[in-house]
Protein backbone atom coordinates (compact mmCIF):
# COMPACT_ATOMS: atom_id res chain seq x y z
CA UNK A 1 0.00 0.00 0.00
CA UNK A 2 1.17 3.41 -0.65
CA UNK A 3 1.01 6.59 1.35
CA UNK A 4 -2.45 6.87 3.17
CA UNK A 5 -3.84 3.43 2.10
CA UNK A 6 -3.81 4.30 -1.69
CA UNK A 7 -2.15 1.16 -3.82
CA UNK A 8 0.85 2.29 -6.43
CA UNK A 9 -1.26 2.59 -9.29
CA UNK A 10 -3.63 4.93 -7.84
CA UNK A 11 -0.45 7.08 -6.93
CA UNK A 12 0.53 6.91 -10.06
CA UNK A 13 -2.84 7.67 -11.64
CA UNK A 14 -3.00 10.70 -8.97
CA UNK A 15 0.36 12.06 -9.60
CA UNK A 16 -0.38 11.96 -13.27
CA UNK A 17 -3.54 13.58 -13.38
CA UNK A 18 -2.17 16.50 -11.27
CA UNK A 19 1.07 17.04 -13.31
CA UNK A 20 -1.22 17.28 -16.48
CA UNK A 21 -3.80 19.72 -14.45
CA UNK A 22 -0.80 21.86 -13.53
CA UNK A 23 0.34 21.82 -17.34
CA UNK A 24 -2.95 22.27 -18.63
CA UNK A 25 -3.27 25.46 -16.41
CA UNK A 26 0.74 26.76 -16.92
CA UNK A 27 -0.71 26.30 -21.10
CA UNK A 28 -3.69 28.60 -20.59
CA UNK A 29 -1.57 31.15 -18.54
CA UNK A 30 1.05 31.42 -21.25
CA UNK A 31 -2.06 31.83 -24.36
CA UNK A 32 -3.69 33.85 -21.85
CA UNK A 33 -0.61 36.15 -21.53
CA UNK A 34 0.19 35.82 -25.03
CA UNK A 35 -3.35 36.91 -26.33
CA UNK A 36 -3.31 40.02 -24.48
CA UNK A 37 0.07 40.73 -25.26
CA UNK A 38 -0.92 40.92 -28.72
CA UNK A 39 -4.46 42.64 -28.35
CA UNK A 40 -2.09 45.41 -26.66
CA UNK A 41 0.68 45.04 -29.63
CA UNK A 42 -2.23 45.64 -32.30
CA UNK A 43 -4.13 48.16 -30.15
CA UNK A 44 -0.60 50.16 -29.96
CA UNK A 45 -0.25 49.78 -34.04
CA UNK A 46 -3.95 51.19 -34.18
CA UNK A 47 -3.05 53.85 -31.98
CA UNK A 48 0.68 55.05 -33.26
CA UNK A 49 -1.18 54.21 -37.21
CA UNK A 50 -3.98 57.50 -35.98
CA UNK A 51 -1.00 59.57 -34.78
CA UNK A 52 1.70 59.29 -37.71
CA UNK A 53 -0.43 60.20 -40.70
CA UNK A 54 -1.13 63.85 -38.25
CA UNK A 55 2.68 64.17 -37.60
CA UNK A 56 3.77 63.49 -41.56
CA UNK A 57 1.03 65.91 -42.84
CA UNK A 58 2.16 68.78 -40.70
CA UNK A 59 2.27 71.98 -42.85
CA UNK A 60 5.47 73.84 -43.93
CA UNK A 61 4.98 76.63 -41.33
CA UNK A 62 4.74 74.03 -38.63
CA UNK A 63 7.53 72.30 -39.89
CA UNK A 64 9.67 75.63 -39.34
CA UNK A 65 8.28 76.11 -36.04
CA UNK A 66 5.39 78.32 -36.50
CA UNK A 67 2.48 77.76 -34.96
CA UNK A 68 -1.09 78.31 -37.45
CA UNK A 69 -3.90 80.27 -35.76
CA UNK A 70 -7.88 80.85 -36.31
CA UNK A 71 -8.08 84.28 -35.66
CA UNK A 72 -11.29 86.61 -37.16
CA UNK A 73 -8.99 88.95 -39.64
CA UNK A 74 -11.19 92.70 -40.37
CA UNK A 75 -10.41 95.51 -41.98
CA UNK A 76 -12.34 98.31 -40.83
CA UNK A 77 -14.94 95.99 -39.22
CA UNK A 78 -15.33 94.36 -42.57
CA UNK A 79 -14.65 90.65 -42.28
CA UNK A 80 -11.55 89.32 -44.82
CA UNK A 81 -11.66 86.43 -46.13
CA UNK A 82 -8.47 84.48 -45.16
CA UNK A 83 -6.85 81.81 -47.32
CA UNK A 84 -4.34 80.51 -44.22
CA UNK A 85 -2.64 82.51 -41.01
CA UNK A 86 0.28 81.63 -38.91
CA UNK A 87 2.76 82.74 -36.31
CA UNK A 88 6.35 81.95 -36.85
CA UNK A 89 9.56 83.46 -35.89
CA UNK A 90 12.18 84.70 -38.55
CA UNK A 91 14.32 87.11 -39.01
CA UNK A 92 14.43 91.10 -39.10
CA UNK A 93 17.10 93.57 -39.90
CA UNK A 94 17.08 97.36 -40.61
CA UNK A 95 19.72 99.50 -41.01
CA UNK A 96 20.13 103.80 -41.81
CA UNK A 97 22.50 105.82 -43.61
CA UNK A 98 22.98 109.80 -42.77
CA UNK A 99 25.57 112.00 -44.72
CA UNK A 100 25.60 116.06 -45.05
CA UNK A 101 25.09 117.41 -48.41
CA UNK A 102 28.66 116.97 -49.82
CA UNK A 103 28.98 113.20 -48.53
CA UNK A 104 32.25 114.62 -46.91
CA UNK A 105 30.49 112.67 -43.45
CA UNK A 106 27.90 111.13 -42.13
CA UNK A 107 26.98 107.98 -39.45
CA UNK A 108 24.95 104.59 -40.24
CA UNK A 109 23.81 101.89 -38.05
CA UNK A 110 22.38 98.54 -38.46
CA UNK A 111 21.28 95.45 -36.52
CA UNK A 112 19.66 92.17 -37.12
CA UNK A 113 17.69 89.81 -34.87
CA UNK A 114 14.54 87.17 -34.90
CA UNK A 115 11.14 88.31 -34.16
CA UNK A 116 7.54 86.83 -34.36
CA UNK A 117 5.79 87.67 -37.61
CA UNK A 118 1.83 87.39 -38.09
CA UNK A 119 1.41 85.85 -41.28
CA UNK A 120 -2.26 85.33 -43.37
CA UNK A 121 -3.28 85.10 -46.88
CA UNK A 122 -6.13 86.73 -48.01
CA UNK A 123 -8.26 87.57 -51.14
CA UNK A 124 -9.03 90.98 -49.77
CA UNK A 125 -7.39 94.45 -50.01
CA UNK A 126 -7.09 96.08 -46.53
CA UNK A 127 -9.16 99.55 -46.19
CA UNK A 128 -6.75 102.49 -46.62
CA UNK A 129 -6.90 105.97 -45.41
CA UNK A 130 -5.04 108.95 -45.78
CA UNK A 131 -4.33 111.03 -42.77
CA UNK A 132 -3.83 114.19 -44.45
CA UNK A 133 -4.29 115.91 -47.84
CA UNK A 134 -0.85 116.11 -48.69
CA UNK A 135 0.95 113.76 -50.54
CA UNK A 136 1.51 111.03 -47.81
CA UNK A 137 5.53 109.87 -47.43
CA UNK A 138 4.64 107.02 -45.29
CA UNK A 139 2.20 104.17 -44.65
CA UNK A 140 1.38 102.67 -41.55
CA UNK A 141 -0.63 99.47 -40.46
CA UNK A 142 -3.14 100.00 -37.92
CA UNK A 143 -3.68 97.00 -35.84
CA UNK A 144 -5.99 96.49 -33.50
CA UNK A 145 -6.74 93.16 -31.33
CA UNK A 146 -9.80 92.66 -29.89
CA UNK A 147 -11.19 89.72 -27.27
CA UNK A 148 -14.45 87.65 -27.92
CA UNK A 149 -16.53 89.73 -26.32
CA UNK A 150 -14.96 92.83 -28.92
CA UNK A 151 -13.72 94.25 -26.39
CA UNK A 152 -10.27 95.56 -27.58
CA UNK A 153 -7.29 94.69 -26.21
CA UNK A 154 -4.45 96.76 -27.82
CA UNK A 155 -3.98 99.00 -30.62
CA UNK A 156 -0.45 99.72 -32.48
CA UNK A 157 0.88 100.56 -35.58
CA UNK A 158 3.89 99.01 -38.01
CA UNK A 159 5.26 101.02 -40.88
CA UNK A 160 4.61 99.50 -44.02
CA UNK A 161 8.48 99.25 -44.70
CA UNK A 162 8.89 97.05 -41.55
CA UNK A 163 6.44 94.54 -42.39
CA UNK A 164 6.35 92.51 -45.70
CA UNK A 165 3.67 92.07 -48.49
CA UNK A 166 3.57 90.38 -51.70
CA UNK A 167 1.54 92.04 -54.62
CA UNK A 168 -1.75 90.01 -55.06
CA UNK A 169 -0.67 86.86 -57.02
CA UNK A 170 -3.54 84.54 -58.52
CA UNK A 171 -6.57 86.84 -56.72
CA UNK A 172 -4.28 86.26 -53.00
CA UNK A 173 -2.19 88.65 -51.22
CA UNK A 174 0.12 87.83 -47.90
CA UNK A 175 1.01 89.68 -45.15
CA UNK A 176 4.05 89.54 -42.63
CA UNK A 177 3.52 91.65 -39.51
CA UNK A 178 6.16 92.21 -37.28
CA UNK A 179 4.75 91.91 -33.76
CA UNK A 180 7.92 92.66 -31.83
CA UNK A 181 6.46 95.39 -30.15
CA UNK A 182 3.27 92.99 -28.76
CA UNK A 183 3.48 91.03 -25.70
CA UNK A 184 2.57 87.62 -27.37
CA UNK A 185 0.62 86.26 -24.20
CA UNK A 186 -2.21 88.92 -25.53
CA UNK A 187 -2.76 86.52 -28.80
CA UNK A 188 -4.20 83.62 -26.17
CA UNK A 189 -7.04 85.84 -25.43
CA UNK A 190 -7.23 87.28 -29.05
CA UNK A 191 -10.55 86.49 -31.49
CA UNK A 192 -10.24 89.30 -33.82
CA UNK A 193 -8.02 91.32 -35.28
CA UNK A 194 -8.83 94.67 -37.23
CA UNK A 195 -6.18 95.86 -39.57
CA UNK A 196 -6.10 99.32 -42.07
CA UNK A 197 -3.52 100.89 -43.89
CA UNK A 198 -2.86 105.07 -43.27
CA UNK A 199 -1.43 106.93 -45.46
CA UNK A 200 0.39 109.51 -43.62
Amino acid sequence: MGVWGASPGTMAFVTKHVVTTLNYNTMIRIFDNFFKTRTLFFFLIIILGSICPNIYAQSLIEKLGGVKTDFVFATDSIELHIVDQAIIQRGFSDFNVRTNSSNSYGHAYGYGLQTFHLEFITTSDLKTYEKFKNKPDKAIYDIKLYDENDTLLLNFGVLFGKSKATTKISGMISYSINLIQVPLILFDRVKKIDITLILM
